[in-house]
């Protein structure tokens, strides 16, 4: 039964993995600057999720304040924010792949904050990693700033998953969402306010409200709460190496919907595949030295 349940949870995860790569299709589909995309998604996300807490009993109590979630928000604003930034400077491929290197990031800040121990073998992967992303940059230097904000998207989804893959251990899922959600709804409209124009948000055509739509209920309320609940059943790594197919998914879509202005040079391509390579690499290591672990404690 344990192993029917965990060939289910893989199989769910790959289908979000697939909705995923649909996010930086949409996010370039949309006329809308960031941060307006980022206020929709947080909005149109929360809403259905409050009302289900509202309306069913069994989620009696999930409203409830909580300040854990509430600061992981602002951690989850600035991976929104950045991800879609990276893709309007530059391209959905660009903001995908960079996205990929979340494991890498995973990786040195579990190492450095949890374990405190770096192994060469995670140096070796990382370095690596950063051969090949240099390697695709070398093609593609008018999107260095969509890499860079990509990266930084990277890192805090990289920290964002480890928190929530420990707060599902105290919370239930839907009350950390809600709280998270809240949380990002609250910084988007203040940056809004303070640094954009607010009447933007009601502006747009009917392809960008059914684009914002879909990245809200279908890629929040949907997707991003079943993932917080597989959290309990998978490491937040194994996750975010899933996720590192995302950028296949994206780009291959994108080529289809946008055409010509998604093209990147051979460097890039070939750059992609070889750090989805490594990531694939490191994870079939990482079980060979746990199964070798356990093999040794018997």
């Amino acid at each position: 039964m344990q192993e029917n349940n965990n060939i289910r949870h893989y199989i769910l995860l790959h289908f979000l993995v697939v909705l995923f790569g649909l996010s930086g299709v949409a996010g370039k589909y949309v006329s809308f600057d960031a941060e307006y995309i980022l206020w929709w998604r947080v909005l149109l996300g929360v809403v259905p999720l409050i009302a289900i807490a509202l309306w069913l009993p069994k989620y009696k109590g999930q409203l409830r304040f909580n300040p854990k979630a509430f600061v992981m928000g602002l951690v989850l604003s600035l991976h929104w924010f950045t991800f879609f930034y990276s893709i309007k400077i530059s391209t959905v491929a660009v903001g995908l792949v960079t996205l990929a290197v979340s494991p890498f990031f995973n990786t040195m800040i579990n190492s450095l904050c949890y374990t405190k121990r770096i192994a060469y073998s995670e140096m070796l992967f990382a370095a690596a990693g950063v051969v090949a992303l240099s390697f695709m940059l070398s093609g593609d230097l008018d999107y260095i700033e969509g890499y860079v904000w990509g990266l930084v998207s990277a890192l805090a989804s990289a920290i964002f998953s480890l928190q929530n893959e420990r707060m599902v251990r105290q919370y239930s899922p839907i009350n950390i969402t809600i709280n998270e959600l809240n949380s990002s709804l609250l910084v988007s409209s203040v940056y809004i306010v303070v640094f954009s124009e607010p009447r933007v948000l009601f502006q747009g055509t009917v392809n960008d409200y059914l684009g914002v739509l879909f990245l809200g209920t279908v890629l929040v309320s949907f997707a991003y709460l079943t993932m917080t609940k597989l959290m309990k059943s998978i490491s937040s790594y194994t996750i975010l190496l899933a996720i590192n197919l995302e950028p296949v998914y994206g780009i291959l879509v994108a080529l289809v919907v946008f055409g010509e202005s998604e093209h990147m040079s051979n460097e890039f391509y070939i750059g992609s595949g070889i750090l989805i390579s490594i990531l694939i690499l490191e994870a079939i290591w990482k079980k060979q030295v746990k199964k070798r672990g356990l093999q040794n404690t018997h």
